[in-house]
């Protein structure tokens, strides 16, 4: 376990460092299945309610499967996304891993639902699916599992595409990701 959140610090620590490559558009083709990292420097919980506070400007999205692309896009763009797509009626929100730096216990799995921005804090509804999450921690890091979908094929619970215009997200290709690393 410790390896796999140094591996996601360091990866969170690098996303800018980056040469530069031509730009080029995102792919067309397949789906492609998106992964969300958030992080902020507190959170508490209150059994239902998840709120972070202090979050980080961006949220890391990383494309699942070949294609390998990496990217940042807004915390406020990405709530504002979810919110369309798992809303307070959502019928199968996603799950996410909740990790607090400093807390004696395992990582919580969670669904998350109903996300908004509250000033400087992103609040999300939550059912705890295994393991607890403490009533407050600092330097939280949430993992949320893929659930958006770029592309011809989007699911029903997926009509949104989180990028910015027609033009979609600015990719260039990195030897430090081995793949596109895209912009939204």
């Amino acid at each position: 376990m410790k390896q796999f959140l140094l591996a996601a610090a360091l990866a969170a620590a690098t996303v800018g460092a980056v040469h530069a490559q031509p730009a080029e558009t995102a792919p067309e083709g397949g789906p492609m299945h998106l992964e969300f990292i958030q992080q902020a420097g507190s959170m508490t919980f209150d059994g239902s309610t998840l709120t972070l506070t202090n979050p980080a400007y961006s949220t890391i999205v990383s494309a699942k499967g070949a294609d390998g692309s990496t990217g940042i896009m807004t915390t406020e763009a990405f709530v504002e996304a979810f919110a369309t797509i798992a809303g307070e009626d959502s019928k199968d929100p996603p799950n996410a891993m909740v990790v607090v730096g400093g807390a004696d216990t395992e990582p919580a799995i969670v669904e998350l639902s109903a996300p908004k921005m509250n000033g400087d804090a992103v609040v999300y509804k939550v059912a705890v699916l295994e393991g607890d999450l403490p009533a407050s921690g600092d330097n939280v890091t949430v993992f949320i599992d893929p659930w958006i979908h770029v592309g011809p094929y989007r699911p029903w619970r997926a009509p949104v595409v989180v990028a910015p215009g027609p033009w979609g997200p600015r990719c260039h290709w990195s030897p430090y990701y081995y793949g596109r690393v895209c912009r939204w």
